[in-house]
């Protein structure tokens, strides 16, 4: 029984960390994008 509930809690702390994974990498590309965006616009109004 012991082995059982060490096993199930060792498979809820990888799906934890594989869905926190996923989200730091959304969170990446949202920034990155952002990112881009501020410095599309930063060139614009410098040029005009």
């Amino acid at each position: 029984m012991v082995l059982l509930k060490t096993a199930m809690d060792k498979v809820y702390e990888i799906q934890v960390l594989k869905f926190g994974e996923r989200r730091n990498q959304r969170l990446s590309w949202i920034f990155a994008g952002l990112w881009i965006v501020t410095m599309v616009a930063a060139a614009y109004f410098t040029m005009r």
